[in-house]
């Protein structure tokens, strides 16, 4: 049962969310519906069934509905603004990819050399010596000589 009204709960959640999505973006095309405050009132009602629904008009059986406020739209300076930082960050994005790209061909172009430099270097020669400058010649340690364990006689009956 509570998972129910949890689901009907999440239900009208996304209802509302949509609706005033769909509905703040029908106020922002319309100018002359911003105009009034009875336009920006919106009825949520639930039927007999958990239905929800949203109207602009109050439904006929007022009860068991309440009204949703919907905010103003944003004014055009908040607009203006807020384009302003989209191009800014747009801007931005475009300088770090510049940056990031120029980055890799440094990286890119000192790996190339360095496995130039690497295939034209020679490896270096060492003579051959037998003299290891050991003081001392190396003689291994003898192996401990090792003889079977003498297990006890077992006993006489």
């Amino acid at each position: 049962m509570n998972i129910i009204k949890n689901t009907a709960s999440i239900t009208s959640r996304l209802a509302i969310t949509f609706f005033l999505l769909y509905s703040s973006t029908y106020i922002y095309a319309n100018e002359s519906f911003i105009g009034t405050s009875k336009d920006n009132t919106v009825y949520k009602s639930v039927d007999k069934e958990g239905n929800t629904t949203y109207s602009t008009t109050p439904p006929i059986d007022a009860s068991k509905s309440s009204e949703v406020k919907l905010d103003a739209p944003p004014s055009q300076e908040r607009i203006k603004a807020a384009e302003q930082r989209h191009d800014n960050n747009l801007n931005a994005a475009e300088i770090y990819d510049e940056n990031r790209k120029a980055s890799d061909e440094y990286f890119e172009e000192n790996k190339r050399q360095k496995r130039e430099k690497q295939s034209q270097s020679q490896p270096e020669v060492i003579p051959n010596s037998y003299n290891q400058n050991h003081g001392y010649p190396y003689i291994p340690r003898r192996r401990p000589i090792s003889r079977p364990i003498q297990l006890p006689a077992m006993p006489r009956r």
